[in-house]
């Protein structure tokens, strides 16, 4: 090994990501594609691992790392926790990746919204940084003045889409509805993800040639069966840890949700050439431009049947091969903005002024 070598591994990055929800889905596929980039030598990331925290644990464990990256669930409950975790690792740069709040998870869920400000920026002040998911998600954080703009960093999350992207673009060549027309809805059937509220618009709507193709499972699985009953043009099939198959067997993917702060769907809808259907909220408005996107102004039935009869005319086909073009890898963006982010501050501030050939020398402390 030469002197350089010995240097680098001597002085290499050491990163934890704490998790506590490991059910399959976006944050853990997300998770995995981070930490799988991350740990290739050349990207300069330092050596990433995971750990797993029940959720309700008071105590956090002593940990020997420089940066310790939280996609726990922020609640009253963990809140100990969190306190923990800064008590312990006073010289660690910690960095939230918040998954979960937004702006329409406070509409539809939060009564109390001073308490729940409360609890979101006394965690958020804990940590060095915060990675919002989506501009919208940040927007909402600026908005409520959750925690400080120079805190807040905005990185939206990828998985692998290599094999989206191997996809061949949607067969549905001729406008609707001169052609058959499968809508795809993929993902965990949840009061989030507004299923009932497409469901029901499906069933007010006389359009031919038209399936919806439910895949997934979930808590709200049972009562959307009974809801869809009837209508032999709705179809469900079983949860796939490989959701390719899902997204190659339809010609658009709707996505109904309530709250959303990024939405991967659509992320892995477009890169497998499927235009979408999406309700304009939180990160998902970012994901809806109208040359592949049609659109649901609000999570209603009303909105979402004149969705559906916005499908005649569309050329799913053009729509699907240009939401394809905004989704091409970009992987060397994605590692930067990461290594940004895991950079402290006082790191960055030390870095300048020795570029500057400033003798002066700023400790390592938490921002």
């Amino acid at each position: 090994m030469t002197t350089s070598q010995k240097r680098k591994t001597r002085h290499a990055t050491k990163v934890i990501h704490l998790v506590d929800d490991t059910k399959p889905g976006g944050v853990m596929r997300f998770l995995d594609h981070l930490t799988t980039t991350a740990n290739q030598a050349e990207v300069g990331l330092g050596k990433q691992e995971v750990m797993v925290i029940k959720r309700g644990t008071w105590l956090a464990p002593q940990l020997d790392v420089d940066v310790i990256v939280s996609h726990l669930s922020v609640s009253w409950i963990n809140l100990p926790f969190f306190l923990s975790l800064r008590n312990r690792h006073t010289n660690a740069h910690i960095i939230h990746v918040e998954h979960s709040y937004s702006a329409g998870f406070m509409e539809h869920n939060v009564s109390n919204k001073k308490r729940f400000h409360t609890l979101l920026s006394t965690t958020y002040a804990l940590c060095n940084r915060v990675i919002a998911v989506s501009e919208g998600q940040a927007q909402w954080m600026r908005d409520n003045a959750l925690l400080s703009p120079q805190r807040l960093s905005v990185i939206t999350p990828r998985v692998d889409l290599t094999p989206m992207l191997a996809l061949s673009p949607s067969e549905a060549r001729l406008p609707y509805p001169d052609q058959p027309v499968t809508i795809g809805v993929i993902g965990r059937m949840h009061n989030q993800k507004g299923l009932d509220l497409l469901i029901d618009a499906f069933r007010l709507m006389d359009l031919p040639n038209l399936k919806l193709q439910i895949t997934g499972g979930g808590p709200e699985e049972a009562r959307l069966r009974v809801r869809a009953q009837g209508n032999t043009n709705i179809h469900f099939a079983d949860y796939t840890d490989n959701p390719t198959a899902a997204y190659a067997a339809c010609d658009i993917v709707a996505i109904p949700s309530r709250w959303e702060p990024f939405g991967l769907v659509a992320l892995e809808a477009r890169a497998a050439a499927k235009p979408l259907m999406v309700t304009l909220v939180d990160g998902l408005t970012e994901q809806a431009d109208p040359s592949y996107a049609i659109t649901a102004p609000k999570a209603t039935v009303e909105d979402w049947a004149t969705a559906l009869s916005n499908l005649t005319g569309a050329n799913l086909s053009a729509m699907g091969r240009r939401g394809r073009l905004s989704v091409m890898p970009n992987d060397i963006r994605y590692i930067q903005q990461w290594q940004r982010a895991m950079t402290p501050r006082s790191r960055k501030k030390s870095s300048s002024q020795s570029r500057k050939g400033t003798k002066n020398v700023t400790s390592h402390t938490p921002a």
